[in-house]
């Protein structure tokens, strides 16, 4: 009947939590494919695509707002670089603090980046899930009608 494994099960990640502002009763399920309806199918796909629209607008905001830091950082630091260092130990020390903090935002930047990568690509998954899974119902109808129109006699 059906070729395909594309949503034969149900899995942890297949929650998408509502977010840290939001009710705990926001958060959806997306449920496994296999076992749904067309209209639900359809319904699954355009949500699943509204989270994946959605992610990729938080993750750019992310991003911005991270890249920003690591601009204002490093102008900073290269600020503390031509206007000069003294000798004292203050001036060292906010060196190395200012240097700490320019390789922290960088690694929260990669972090950043990361996580974005695994939420898009898991988010595009589901909603491919739900393409394969319309293409496979729309695919069993055809086969169903064309199978009463042979049997039946004319």
């Amino acid at each position: 009947m059906i070729d395909s494994n594309a949503g034969r099960y149900d899995a942890p990640w297949d929650y998408t939590p509502g977010g840290l502002f939001t009710a705990k009763g926001e958060t959806h399920r997306f449920p496994a494919p296999v076992h749904l309806r067309i209209d639900r199918v359809r319904e699954e796909r355009a949500y699943a695509q509204r989270e994946l629209a959605a992610s990729n607008r938080r993750t750019a905001r992310r991003i911005g707002a991270v890249a920003v830091a690591v601009l204002v950082l490093l102008a900073a630091l290269g600020t503390v670089y031509l206007t000069g260092i003294d000798s004292g130990a203050g001036t060292f020390t906010q060196l190395w603090a200012l240097e700490g903090a320019v390789v922290l935002a960088v690694v929260a930047f990669v972090g950043v980046l990361r996580h974005s990568s695994t939420s898009h690509s898991r988010l595009a998954a589901r909603a491919r899930l739900y393409d394969v899974r319309l293409t496979e119902l729309h695919q069993q109808v055809q086969r169903e009608r064309a199978h009463r129109g042979t049997a039946q006699p004319a």
